[in-house]
């Protein structure tokens, strides 16, 4: 598995993600945006499956099945990819924090609680498309890829009115439907849902947050593994 984290590991060194990401952070920290902090994730999210689509298109992907690796290691390392990247979403996004978002929460809880809904993109973002990319190709799934990441900036855009900025982008998914929606926003119990989570303990919402990532991606990975094993090269 080194062999392969490694190769995907040495794609992020391209000129163009540096200065993506050192576009964005710049931009966030001097414009003290922390909605542009929020581009960071969402990049770094889709690189996963951006490398899977030029690995098919220069025929590593076939090249890599004759290497001693079996398919479960080979899906695996994705999974490790995407982990290490939203780490480093994670720790980049902080970094912006410190110096655009002075005197922007009441509490640690509060900044730590919005970095962890900041970061959902590097999660939710593979998790819905590698079982897709494993089990049809990441070519096929070009369309999907897209609609996801538009659908992401999208539900930011739609949040990023609300007043109070300590709980975007951690609530924006909610927010968002509840915005779009009408039938949801005249639901009571939608709307109940989402008064519990403003008034929940900071540090209970993100371990339930953390532990809904992991299961997210788990169920992920059950789907991947069987899914590229059934394909065909």
């Amino acid at each position: 598995m080194k062999g392969l984290l490694w190769k995907d590991l040495t794609s992020l060194c391209r000129p163009v993600n540096f200065i993506v990401v050192s576009a964005v952070l710049i931009a966030g920290i001097s414009l003290k945006s922390l909605y542009l902090l929020t581009a960071i994730p969402l990049f770094l999210g889709s690189l996963p499956v951006a490398w899977m689509q030029e690995d098919e298109n220069s025929r590593w992907h076939i090249r890599q099945m004759t290497l001693p690796y079996a398919r479960g290691t080979i899906v695996a390392e994705k999974y490790l990819l995407s982990l290490l990247l939203a780490l480093s979403a994670a720790l980049l996004t902080c970094c912006g924090m410190l110096f655009s978002a002075q005197n922007r929460f009441p509490d640690f809880a509060s900044a730590a609680a919005w970095l962890t809904g900041a970061c959902m993109p590097c999660i939710v973002l593979p998790a819905l498309m590698l079982p897709f990319c494993f089990r049809f190709g990441a070519a096929k799934s070009r369309l999907l890829v897209l609609f996801l990441i538009i659908a992401f900036g999208g539900l930011h855009s739609a949040a990023i009115s609300f007043p109070d900025p300590e709980f975007t982008p951690f609530y924006y998914t909610i927010i968002a439907v509840i915005r779009l929606f009408p039938s949801v926003r005249e639901n009571r119990e939608a709307v109940a849902f989402f008064n519990r989570m403003i008034s929940a303990e900071k540090s209970t919402v993100i371990l339930l947050t953390l532990a809904g990532y992991a299961l997210l991606t788990a169920v992920s990975w059950l789907l991947s593994l069987p899914g590229f094993r059934r394909r065909e090269f």
